[in-house]
């Protein structure tokens, strides 16, 4: 994809099918991709059509894993005051982290299913990153090799749901449903200056939920 041009390039069904195929054969596939978007970029690429007339799914319609961290501590703080819990101790040093369903990642234009708005339905812009294979006991410091591409993510919840769940000490289920992606999923160079040399581009998620954040309180003022 030329965002500039508003082009797509389309592939050869022989080579990469969907991003699955390549990330699972992503030393190969990210220079043959590469190339691709070069020859795109310069009207060299044989088969393209226009942006506008795509309809997008997710990158990645179902993974392996799905897991989601809290990196912002206010945040942290806030949503566990919201349902009169205290936040952990030792958050400053332990992750806080949980596995959520990977079956299936929604589209950024796919309705978020709703069965009773009194589930107390919310959702959050985050940023996710897609990795390789991550050796156990790898340090945070040499994780970033392992990220292939990132994109934004909206990570759903249904709060009402959440309190009763933690309650019964199994975790989420039912209170964290599928969540929704953006149209594409890029690689970190991709991002230029507003991303650091870690695991999280943090900066680049900002204004994502500035905007949702206004979003769904018009949504919620429409109910």
């Amino acid at each position: 994809m030329d965002d500039k041009k508003g082009l797509l390039a389309h592939l050869p069904q022989s080579t990469y099918p969907s991003l699955r195929e390549a990330l699972d054969n992503w030393t190969t596939a990210e220079k043959y991709l590469r190339e691709v978007a070069l020859k795109l970029g310069s009207n060299a690429w044989y088969d393209t059509s226009p942006l506008s007339s795509a309809t997008f799914m997710s990158p990645l319609p179902r993974a392996a894993a799905f897991v989601d961290g809290s990196a912002f501590i206010q945040h942290i703080i806030l949503v566990r005051k919201a349902r009169g819990a205290e936040p952990p101790e030792d958050m400053k040093i332990v992750p806080l982290m949980y596995q959520g369903v990977s079956d299936t990642l929604m589209g950024p234009c796919d309705d978020i299913p709703q069965l009773d708005f009194a589930h107390g339905t919310d959702f959050e812009g985050e940023v996710a990153v897609i990795v390789s294979d991550v050796p156990m006991g790898t340090k945070s410091k040499d994780a970033a090799q392992y990220i292939q591409l990132a994109l934004l993510l909206n990570d759903v919840s249904l709060r009402n749901l959440i309190p009763r769940e933690l309650q019964a000490g199994f975790g989420f289920l039912q209170s964290k449903p599928a969540s929704s992606c953006s149209p594409f999923a890029v690689t970190l160079d991709e991002l230029g200056r507003f991303c650091i040399q870690r695991v999280y581009c943090g900066p680049i998620v900002y204004p994502q939920i500035r905007y949702l954040s206004r979003e769904a309180q018009r949504q919620k003022a429409q109910v």
